[in-house]
């Protein structure tokens, strides 16, 4: 026969096994998130990303610095020698890639540089123009397309922006561009910046500060449309733009 020592003993037990459960569950992956992309991507690894996964704009690796990885990866940039629309990678032989193109518009120093950038990327139209970010984000996708294999994750980071006196939702646009090429989009995730840039003084305020950027999350499927239907869409998207 138990005593009653030896019941409460039990209880406590199963209560701090109950705790040590409820403890190894993992955390929800929220959609959105304050801090810096570190803290998005973990929600992104945790959700996503599995066996080979190259980054292909890894600077200083800012990026990995809280993520869980379950994963290879391999890193490159621009200073390694590596183009993000003409990678070293054979056909078919990755599960993601994650990329993070440079925003010429977003900063003072970006846009110091732009001259640099317009020819490191070779881009067809001046660097600080909304259009050449456009394409330099459908020549990475054209590559990702064909580096990953089917049922690998593309990554893009990505930031809307005032061109021309005129917004540009450019988390729409290259959701609707990326889609064009033959990827699904699955997923979408906030990042907030703690900090607000100042406006300068004497300017007039006409738009609100973006002060958030998106991760998008795309999906190469099973079967990817016709070269030719793709390249007459996208031309017809790029004349509206």
């Amino acid at each position: 026969m138990e005593t009653r020592n030896q019941v409460v003993e039990a209880g406590a037990s199963e209560t701090m096994g109950g705790a040590r459960h409820r403890r190894s569950r993992p955390q929800p992956a929220p959609s959105a998130s304050c801090g810096d992309t570190a803290v998005v991507l973990q929600s992104v690894c945790q959700l996503y990303l599995r066996g080979k996964v190259a980054d292909v704009t890894y600077a200083t690796g800012a990026f990995w610095r809280k993520a869980k990885r379950q994963f290879t990866l391999l890193r490159s940039d621009l200073s390694s020698g590596v183009d993000l629309r003409r990678l070293p990678y054979a056909a078919a032989s990755l599960d993601g890639l994650i990329c993070d193109p440079p925003f010429f518009r977003h900063s003072l120093t970006a846009y110091l540089h732009a001259p640099q950038m317009e020819r490191s990327y070779g881009l067809s139209t001046a660097p600080k123009s909304h259009s050449g970010i456009l394409e330099l984000y459908f020549g990475a996708g054209k590559e990702a397309l064909r580096v990953l294999r089917h049922g690998g994750y593309l990554v893009l980071k990505c930031q809307d922006e005032v061109a021309g006196g005129r917004q540009r939702f450019t988390h729409i646009e290259l959701l609707l561009l990326i889609e064009k090429l033959g990827f699904r989009a699955v997923d979408l995730f906030v990042l907030v910046q703690k900090r607000v840039l100042p406006i300068s003084r004497g300017n007039q305020q006409r738009f609100a500060r973006k002060n958030h950027s998106y991760i998008l999350v795309f999906r190469k499927p099973r079967r990817v449309r016709a070269e030719s239907r793709v390249g007459a869409e996208i031309s017809r998207f790029f004349d509206s733009a």
